[in-house]
């Protein structure tokens, strides 16, 4: 998987300056088709790092549950044996401590349950495929302020791009 995603990490830095030339030169339209394969990749690359993600959540889970599942032997054999002592003793204070002891089993029930429940929430995917014009609009408009690249005016009002400030306002900004 690891070595997928570092493909994939590649394959998208070596696309990102192809996309900029193809704005700067103003072709807006094979730009938008560039930046769709790199949101594509990095949907692969998100659901890469989830299935590892996952993966890891059920080894811990399994690991979890044996050790629940060995406990609650351990636990059902004590009150076993809690039950033998109570009907020989007849002591409140061993009572209390069998009903504590119930009360942590119980306990120890609900938290697996409740485990249960979050694996599976974790598990759920999202199917959505459709990617939207804007996401691709704003993954344009990164790579162009990533790359401060002057393009056309045609991209930049394409892009809802702001104009760029006069080179003159921009050096006395910066107090040269």
């Amino acid at each position: 998987m690891d070595r997928e995603v570092i493909r994939l990490n590649r394959n998208i830095e070596m696309k990102t300056p192809e996309i900029a030339g193809l704005l700067k030169k103003g072709n807006v339209a094979l730009a938008r088709i560039k930046g769709k394969e790199l949101q594509r990749q990095n949907a692969t690359i998100n659901r890469i790092e989830l299935s590892k993600g996952n993966m890891e959540s059920l080894i811990s889970r399994l690991a979890t549950m044996t050790h629940a599942k060995a406990m609650a032997e351990v636990m059902g054999a004590t009150s076993a044996l809690f039950g033998e002592l109570n009907a020989d003793l007849k002591g409140s204070n061993v009572e209390g401590q069998i009903r504590a002891f119930s009360r942590e089993t119980r306990r120890l029930s609900e938290f697996e349950a409740e485990l249960n429940n979050r694996l599976d929430d974790a598990f759920a995917v999202d199917n959505e495929s459709a990617l939207v014009e804007e996401e691709e609009t704003k993954m344009l408009q990164e790579i162009v302020a990533k790359m401060n690249l002057p393009v056309p005016e045609n991209v930049r009002q394409e892009l809802g791009l702001a104009a760029p400030a006069a080179r003159g306002a921009a050096l006395h900004a910066g107090g040269h």
